[in-house]
């Protein structure tokens, strides 16, 4: 992710030339996965099992017996990334655990090296 990625602006025309001519499309498909992964995630009204179950540790933090806690950024980063995988790579890539997980620590390391970069000066940066 260098200065190549700034001055060579081929991922812009590809967003608002393709992608945003099947914005329809896709708010359906994100949609549609946004709402399965929190019924996974958390449970849906039909009485499925919770992927995760109440934190003991939390009990006392509920004030309602149909609360459960959840770990809210490990939530938040599956749901994005099965949301944009669902654009990207469809069903059923977009499900797998293994797929995510690989997303999810890729989009993290590039975060971390951004910030590990940014204590260098200039003339030392690749």
């Amino acid at each position: 992710m260098g200065p190549e990625l700034a001055e060579d602006m081929w991922h812009t025309d590809l967003v608002r030339i393709h992608l945003t001519k099947r914005l329809d499309d896709a708010f359906r498909l994100v949609r549609d996965e946004v709402a399965t992964a929190f019924d996974e995630w958390i449970g849906n009204p039909d009485g499925d099992e919770y992927l995760y179950q109440p934190v003991p540790d939390h009990a006392s933090l509920t004030f309602c017996s149909d609360w459960i806690a959840l770990p809210a950024m490990d939530l938040i980063r599956h749901v994005v990334c099965r949301a944009s995988n669902r654009i990207f790579v469809g069903v059923p890539k977009c499900r797998d655990q293994d797929w995510c997980k690989i997303n999810i620590e890729y989009a993290t390391d590039v975060v971390k090296g951004q910030y590990v970069l940014n204590f260098f000066p200039p003339f030392l940066k690749p």
